[in-house]
């Protein structure tokens, strides 16, 4: 009984998996924000406050250009 539950378990998530992505199709126009916001961080976990606020600065420029969606 529990293996047929564990069964319906993964096949249900192998469905419902491709329902969730957020994959968008013109996501691949929009500067990647992600990294950068990393950058930031590693600077500051660093003690770097020059690196930091040169990649605070790429940041600020690169989400001025994103769309807002």
């Amino acid at each position: 009984m529990k293996k047929i539950f564990l069964l319906v378990a993964v096949i249900a998530t192998a469905f419902v998996q491709t329902g969730f992505a957020q994959h968008d199709h013109n996501s691949e126009k929009a500067p990647a924000l992600l990294p950068l916001y990393y950058k930031i961080k590693d600077a500051l976990v660093a003690g770097n406050a020059n690196l930091a606020a040169s990649k605070s600065g790429e940041f600020v420029k690169a989400l001025n250009t994103a769309d807002e969606k």
